[in-house]
């Protein structure tokens, strides 16, 4: 009786990892290359919002003007990273939102900025 099952027993792991093994035979391969995967990085970061958008734009508001439109936008984002230049340059501490909530506005909105920026990766 325990030989019948223990025999019983065998059986069915190894149906089960027959099982399994046809699974996994039946998924596809994992081929990403660094590249690929860098590449998805930037891309959630950046958002395809602005490469959708760029059509939208030049053929609704800007029209021949699109290149003009361009480097306002592109001045502006230069304008604002020379002021996140001169702000990180006046906080003595190396940090993010976190840092510079926390010099300018106290320590309730940092902890705010730093769940939503936690908030934001776990979820992203």
């Amino acid at each position: 009786d325990d030989q019948a099952e223990e025999e019983d027993h065998h059986n069915q792991h190894q149906l089960q990892q027959n099982q399994t093994h046809n699974i996994h035979d039946s998924l596809p391969s994992r081929h990403l290359s660094l590249f690929d995967l860098v590449s998805i990085g930037v891309g959630g970061t950046i958002g395809s919002g602005i490469f959708v958008l760029n059509g939208l734009i030049a053929h609704s508001y800007a029209g021949p003007a699109t290149f003009i439109s361009w480097i306002v936008s592109g001045i502006a984002a230069l304008l604002s990273g020379c002021c996140y230049a001169e702000l990180s340059g006046r906080i003595p501490s190396a940090g993010s939102s976190y840092a510079y909530a926390f010099v300018a506005l106290g320590e309730l909105p940092a902890f705010i900025t730093a769940f939503m920026l936690t908030l934001e990766f776990l979820l992203s």
